[in-house]
């Protein structure tokens, strides 16, 4: 490191840390010769106009030059302080050690995807974040990719600079879209890392998976041979999947694909082989790897990454020697201060005092003294007498009231949380509104907005048994969103802004939901009481619309069992898995091995934990009670496997496992049955319908015997068969409803 040169005063070395600044000092003279030009000007000034009249006070130059030189020397210390001077220098060394991390994220179209609050590639730039800020001395490298990888960050020390590049990723970082993850774990080796083999490098894997045959099970092997440890991170909902939204802002438009909306899931399977290929091909290289399934949830990547990796064997990144000096500007500065403080406290005039001047004086100032204190005590008191009578106002008339000042943001915004606190959420919601149009503070905009949107909910729930107006409700309900929307736009972070976004979002459906219901309801009555005025030939059809109806709920209720069983099954089988993780972990005999195998299990019993909770609150409706029953036995027994992983009792884990395994399918059987059973009925009351049908056909016929010809039995042959290819249509269309059209195409 080159040094700046030092000037040797007596014993101690010092130096300017920026001694461009000295450079100022050449303008003082000037400011000096301006003040004294100004100063001569006003006395000449004065001379010219006054002449020989006697004065009380003149300028003086001694306090005229007084004040030039405090100023001059203000000046003069506030450049050199700008100059930084220096001393007493004393030498350091300073070695640096840490690893290199190179973060791989995901910016294909599918991470937007919302099942993760805000969306996936939001919550994976939080979590890089958050790891980011409390690594010291490592190097970190960004590489994004999609149907290509980019470099947007080389291997770097400046944290600044990365946090940067992280926060303008979006899917238009990469130019192709798709999924290629072998492709951008080869790009890391061959254009972040430097050549050959090391034992001090990670890659942390942050995506959705659905690769797209890139291989990356081969690239992660190759990466480990070379001694590089693979952190793989999976992020999204595995069962359900989510909607992919049409573009990076958008609320309402989705994917579609042949009429059906594009869903997004985790591909778990290719995940784990990439782990799994790293960590058999490591050996003694100090590479391996890791798959954390995260799923919906969170995690606190920092504190995981200095687990797994952070312990690991670090090498010197960089030695620093480095001169540090006593900084001594701060004494500058206070004489600055001081010398421009004193200067405007010093008059620029000299009182001139004469023996005439001083013998009228007493006796000419104590008259005038007395006065003044009359005046200034009589004018108070005239101005706080009341008015007479005579110049009050008249009768019947009500003198004008002052208005009130306005209120300032803090205070509406204080006022509003009373009232909130007190049950007044209209009142509320309006100081709320007022104090954001005047606050000038984002961070209280952004309260008073949340707030805004707690009072309009509040305001949504019927009080005191009164109902409250479905508009009136829905426009409230539509306020609030935008609410929560705009303070979370206002602070990124808020997660419980974004969590009440969805909370109004999924009221206002359901207010919409239980209108169309409503709606569907009173138009089903007007029919019927129309009918019912008619003939008794409307009234069979009336029942003949009922059993339609009542034949679409049983084909509906059929459908959920189905669809309750399929994720039971998928569940059990997810649960078998984490029994086989289970049993690996107790099976293995090194230490560090088991210790991440039983990481692994324990991951993986966490996941179907929250999944199988997921599914029974989605199903509380539509399942049966045998069904219930067996998910709750199945969730106490996947909570004693939880335990028994904690306490690392793996074979205890595994029984548990086990039994919730074999409970899952019990319920999923369960749902099977009903969906038979209700399939069963509604082919029945299809038959009686057919029957009823039949029978009413041949009654008209009769009754219209002698007036009509009687149908040609080829066409009633026809259009039987007709009939039936539509009931066996429905009844696919009703299988297939709501399931997602499988698509091989990356989004």
């Amino acid at each position: 490191m080159t040094l700046a040169p030092t000037v040797t005063l007596g014993a101690a070395a010092w130096r300017f840390g920026s001694p461009a600044a000295i450079l100022l000092l050449v303008a003082v003279p000037f400011v000096v010769a301006l003040l004294w030009f100004g100063f001569e000007r006003a006395r000449r000034g004065l001379l010219t106009f006054a002449g020989t009249t006697p004065q009380n006070s003149k300028p003086g130059v001694a306090r005229a030059g007084l004040k030039i030189a405090l100023v001059a020397a203000g000046l003069s210390s506030l450049m050199l302080a700008l100059a930084r001077p220096q001393a007493d220098p004393v030498e350091e060394t300073v070695n640096v050690r840490g690893r290199d991390v190179v973060f791989i994220l995901d910016v294909s179209r599918s991470m937007l995807s919302r099942d993760a609050v805000p969306n996936r590639l939001a919550r994976a730039k939080l979590w890089i974040n958050d790891l980011v800020n409390t690594l010291q001395g490592d190097r970190v490298g960004l590489v994004a990719f999609a149907g290509a990888a980019v470099v947007k960050c080389p291997l770097t020390l400046d944290y600044g600079f990365f946090r940067m590049a992280l926060d303008e990723l979006s899917p238009a970082s990469v130019p192709r879209g798709g999924t290629l993850i072998g492709d951008a774990i080869r790009k890391a080796m061959s254009d972040v890392f430097e050549p050959g083999p090391g034992r001090y490098r990670d890659i942390v894997l942050i995506t959705d998976g659905e690769d797209q045959g890139s291989f990356p099970a081969e690239a992660a092997k190759q990466a480990a041979e070379q001694g590089v440890r693979l952190i793989v991170i999976g992020i999204g909902s595995e069962i359900e999947g989510a909607p992919v939204p049409a573009g990076e802002k958008s609320d309402t438009r989705y994917l579609e694909y042949q009429g059906e909306r594009v869903r997004s899931r985790l591909d778990e399977t290719t995940l784990a082989k990439i782990a799994e290929a790293a960590t058999r091909a490591a050996g003694d290289s100090g590479g391996g790897g890791v798959f954390l399934n995260v799923g919906t949830g969170t995690i606190n990547l920092d504190k995981v990454y200095h687990d797994l990796a952070g312990s690991s064997e670090k090498r010197e990144v960089e030695t620093k020697s480095n001169v540090v000096y006593r900084e001594l500007f701060p004494y500058f500065l206070v004489i600055a201060a001081l010398c421009l403080a004193v200067e405007p406290t010093i008059g620029g005039r000299r009182r001139i005092s004469s023996p005439k001047s001083a013998a009228v004086s007493p006796s000419f100032s104590r008259p005038m003294a007395a006065a003044v204190a009359l005046i200034c005590a009589v004018i108070p008191a005239r101005a706080a007498e009341p008015a007479s009578p005579a110049s009050a106002a008249p009768t019947g008339t009500v003198a004008p009231v002052a208005p009130a000042p306005p209120m300032g943001a803090d205070a509406l915004y204080n006022s509003g949380r009373e009232l909130f606190l007190a049950g007044k959420y209209s009142e509320a919601a309006e100081r709320f509104r007022s104090a954001d149009l005047e606050s000038r503070d984002p961070e209280l905009s952004a309260r008073a907005r949340f707030n805004l949107g707690q009072s309009l909910l509040k305001e949504t729930s019927p009080q005191e048994g009164k109902p409250i107006d479905p508009a009136l409700a829905k426009a409230r309900l539509e306020e609030a969103a935008q609410a929560f929307r705009s303070a979370f736009e206002a602070r990124p972070g808020d997660t419980e802004a974004a969590r009440n976004v969805e909370i109004a979002r999924r009221m206002l459906k359901d207010l919409e939901e239980q209108q169309e219901k409503q709606k569907q309801q009173q138009q089903q009555q007007s029919d019927k009481d129309q009918k019912n005025d008619g003939k008794s030939g409307e009234d069979q059809d009336q029942q003949g619309q009922n059993g339609d109806q009542q034949q679409k709920q049983d084909g509906k209720s059929a459908q959920q069992h189905q669809q309750n069983s399929d994720k039971l099954k998928d569940l059990a089988k997810q649960q078998s898995q984490a029994a086989d993780q289970s049993q690996k972990a107790s099976e293995q005999q090194n230490p560090e091995q088991r210790e991440q195998e039983q990481q692994k299990a324990q991951n993986q019993q966490e996941s179907v934990n929250k999944q199988t909770q997921q599914q029974k609150q989605k199903s509380t409706a539509s399942a049966g009670e045998q069904a219930k029953q067996k998910m709750d036995e199945a969730q106490k027994e996947q909570q004693a496997a939880s335990d028994a992983l904690k306490k690392g009792d793996n074979k205890k884990a595994e029984q548990h496992q086990r039994n919730a395994a074999d409970l899952l399918n019990e319920a999923a059987q369960s749902e099977e049955k009903a969906a038979q059973e209700a399939k069963q009925s509604q082919d029945q009351k299809q038959g009686q319908e057919q029957k009823q049908g039949q029978g009413k056909d041949q009654a008209k016929n009769e009754q219209a015997k002698e007036e009509k010809p009687k149908y040609n039995e080829t066409a009633s042959q026809l259009l039987d068969k007709e009939r039936r290819e539509r009931d066996a249509r429905q009844q696919v269309l009703r299988a297939l409803r709501g399931r997602p059209v499988p698509v091989e195409k990356d989004w």
